[in-house]
């Protein structure tokens, strides 16, 4: 599986129409963290401040419910992480993904999630492996909370730092071509040093025979 077009991918969803402003200025997703329901299916008041630890389970079960399977979210010192398996190869899979995180952390961050950043890591399914990463500094989605930036804005400077991992097999094909055409070379080398080496033979051979006729 190979994922690399993601600022494309995303521009392409923010011309199609596919990521858009509400009319409240809320983000074009359903995957709102919804840590006061939450609270009040425990028991809890409503009204009370929700915990770091609520706030974390209502965003990660914001994105299975948006359609991420095993996700992990957890906050690690001052950043938050996630892991989650991959949605497909396709564009508008990464699309959606990075769409999806952005708005939980933006509203989990609104409801009073403290961070300085998000990174978020999608794992090959098949194989467990890192496929690529991206992260998502908070001073951008308080920029855009504070009006400052355009949703659209606030997506496409998270897709600049999305960054792909090299698996073991593209390194593996590019080592082994470039061997190669290593060996190649050598062998192409030598055929020719031969031939130079041959030709030499024969004229010192030619000479002789000149010199026993005179």
């Amino acid at each position: 599986m190979k994922r690399r077009l993601l600022l494309t991918a995303v521009a392409g969803a923010v011309v199609a129409g596919c990521v858009t402003e509400s009319p409240d200025g809320g983000t074009g997703t359903d995957a709102g963290v919804s840590a006061d329901s939450d609270a009040e299916d425990d028991g809890e008041p409503a009204d009370e401040e929700p915990s770091e630890v609520s706030l974390l389970d209502a965003f990660e079960s914001a994105l299975e419910d948006g359609g991420l399977e095993n996700v992990a979210v957890e906050s690690v010192d001052d950043r938050v992480e996630i892991e989650y398996h991959a949605t497909g190869v396709t564009e508008d899979d990464v699309a959606a993904e990075i769409t999806l995180i952005a708005d939980g952390y933006t509203t989990a961050t609104e409801q009073g999630l403290s961070s300085t950043r998000l990174e978020a890591t999608a794992i090959e399914p098949a194989t467990d492996e890192t496929l690529d990463r991206f992260s998502i500094e908070i001073e951008w989605i308080d920029a855009y909370l504070s009006d400052s930036i355009e949703w659209n804005e606030l997506l496409m400077r998270i897709a600049e730092t999305f960054v792909t991992e090299t698996s073991s097999e593209d390194d593996a094909v590019v080592e082994d071509g470039s061997d190669d055409e290593t060996e190649g070379g050598d062998d192409e080398g030598g055929e020719s040093d031969e031939s130079e080496e041959s030709d030499g033979n024969e004229t010192e051979q030619i000479d002789d025979a000149d010199t026993d006729t005179e």
